[in-house]
């Protein structure tokens, strides 16, 4: 095996990782539950109808465990010098990240400010919106995507945005005072 290179078990197995020892589970209780969770999700691959949803899914059992785990550990009192402190996570920086997209709004033209609330901030589908403007649902992807391009455009001539390679943000910083 060459060294540098990981497997996608390796991967899912950091990410879940990270996760449980941020929901406050001492790093062996961490490891055995993430183990848990991989036998799970390994055991039953064969269910899972989209292959795209298998990361929300791993999350999903991993969340049940930490669940189950705190259930059967409910401690007396909190240790609090085995507490590990979650860093800044994703979810973090997307929810105040999704703050700025508000201030780039009304720079956008009306018909792509209507599309972006509807779609990105209310989280409704492209195919209700088509219904709601009476357009083919073809036409109403064109539009989405216009408008998704547009706001980025306003966003990046502003912030300098830095990814995961889930598409997560990490990190964004303000290339100028605009927002």
């Amino acid at each position: 095996m060459e060294t540098g290179t990981t497997s996608p078990w390796d991967d899912l197995y950091g990410l879940l990782l990270r996760y449980v020892k941020n929901k406050g589970v001492t790093a062996d209780h961490a490891q055995d539950i993430v183990q848990d969770v991989l036998i799970k999700v390994y055991e039953n691959l064969n269910t899972l109808r989209e292959p795209k949803k298998m990361l929300p899914w791993a999350f999903s059992i991993a969340r049940n465990r930490v669940t189950d785990f705190y259930r059967k550990h409910r401690p007396s009192a909190v240790d609090l010098r085995h507490l590990e402190l979650p860093t800044d996570t994703h979810e973090d920086k997307t929810v105040e990240f999704a703050e700025c997209i508000r201030y780039f709004l009304p720079h956008l033209p009306k018909e792509s400010q209507h599309i972006i609330v509807w779609v990105e901030l209310d989280h409704r589908s492209q195919k209700e919106l088509s219904e709601k403007m009476g357009l083919p649902y073809s036409t109403v992807k064109s539009k989405v995507q216009r408008a998704r391009k547009q706001l980025r455009e306003r966003i990046e001539a502003c912030c300098t945005i830095q990814h995961d390679r889930f598409g997560n943000i990490m990190q964004y910083h303000k290339k100028v005072a605009c927002c």
